[in-house]
């Protein structure tokens, strides 16, 4: 199988491939995921991506920028508690549908606000609200400094949440939301984002912007 051939045929031709390529494509790239630890440690020189949410043509886009770097994608590629440390969370069984209840589903609905001190039941119906004193105790805990995450809709493509009162670096708060997808759903104009960190760099690095994408996502040969 040629992945450059079946790529030009979805960006310049609009063409689908065929479903036993697709069907192979989702093998192999299943082997990989199995392979990985749910946790990744992965050096600092790297391009941050959030949801995407089956936008195809902003992907390709956003790896069209920089082709020989590496990037972490952090979730929502397609459609539409009691863990606290970095180590729980490498327990996990993370081949499953989350479901309603559990850690995994704490982990992929659960949602930042400033309008909570700890912990409350997300109106998503599944997950928490979860506020600035966890964060900073699962920051502590886990010897981190900031939180990137995505999975929420930010206008500006970015947001920063909670405050903090350490200046030894340059991020404006502990935790931030990543919205990757420009003009999600191709109706609500918004902007989307992903970060470019630089090796060894400590400091903000660099927010790229993701153009709006000029082929219609509905027509596919």
């Amino acid at each position: 199988m040629n992945i450059d051939d079946l790529l030009s045929n979805l960006t310049e031709k609009n063409k689908l491939p065929k479903e036993n390529k697709v069907i192979e494509i989702l093998e192999r790239v299943q082997e990989i995921l199995f392979q990985e630890n749910t946790i990744l440690y992965l050096d600092s020189k790297i391009n941050v991506v959030g949801d995407t949410h089956g936008q195809f043509f902003d992907v390709i886009e956003i790896l069209s920028n920089f082709p020989q770097e590496k990037y972490l994608f952090m979730g929502d590629y397609v459609d539409r508690g009691e863990v606290t440390t970095l180590s729980k969370i490498n327990w996990l069984y993370r081949f499953q549908e989350p479901g309603l209840l559990g850690a995994i589903s704490d982990l992929v609905w659960s949602d930042p606000s400033d309008e909570v001190s700890e912990f409350m039941i997300s109106m998503r119906g599944s997950g928490y609200l979860f506020g600035k004193k966890p964060t900073k105790r699962f920051l502590h805990k886990n010897k981190l400094e900031v939180i990137f995450r995505s999975h929420f809709t930010e206008p500006s493509g970015h947001k920063w949440w909670f405050k903090k009162e350490s200046k030894k670096n340059s991020y404006e708060g502990l935790l931030c939301t990543v919205w990757t997808a420009p003009n999600y759903s191709y109706k609500v104009n918004n902007i989307g984002h992903y970060l470019k960190i630089q090796e060894n760099d400590q400091q903000l690095k660099e927010w790229i912007t993701v153009e709006k994408s000029i082929n219609d996502p509905y027509h596919f040969n």
